[in-house]
């Protein structure tokens, strides 16, 4: 893990406004943290630097485009093809993360889809994946917390 020492509240701030609203411009930021937007320019490229920042993204709302089933998956796989099972798969359509995990499952598979059909035809891909032991599929019903960040459970300012 890297050394964060360099990290300081102004960066925690900053982050948490990019959270906010990754199109902010220096500008926004110097009026919202008070502070030069040289300043913060300095920070925001060395957090990139130091791959705290990892890029700047869009914000998809799934459900708007047809994909309202939200699934996760728990898979068993053979001890010595869990690495394997997991590559294979990520690699099928409508299969957003995999986690290898601890506990009852060896990965958690998060899966987006249109509807029901679409569903069974992944869970079908999955079963069929080599070293898959068994799949146990939960769908989410209703989202209480979404696109939290960690840090800021953490690190409040």
């Amino acid at each position: 893990m890297k050394e964060l020492g360099f990290l300081k509240e102004l960066d925690f701030k900053i982050l948490k406004e990019l959270h906010k609203n990754g199109r902010a411009t220096y500008v926004e930021l110097k009026r919202k943290l008070g502070v030069e937007d040289t300043t913060i320019r300095k920070r925001i490229l060395k957090m990139e630097k130091e791959g705290i920042i990892e890029g700047y993204t869009v914000k998809i709302n799934p459900e708007a485009l047809g994909y309202t089933i939200t699934s996760f998956i728990g898979i068993k796989s053979e001890p010595k093809l869990t690495e394997y099972v997991a590559k294979k798969v990520s690699e099928v359509k409508g299969v957003f993360d995999v986690v290898v995990a601890t506990g009852p499952y060896d990965m958690i598979v998060y899966v987006i889809c249109k509807n029901m059909t679409e569903l069974g035809d992944i869970v079908s891909m999955l079963k069929k994946i080599e070293g898959v032991e068994e799949v146990d599929v939960n769908i989410a019903v209703k989202w209480i917390k979404k696109n939290g960040n960690f840090i800021f459970g953490y690190k409040e300012s």
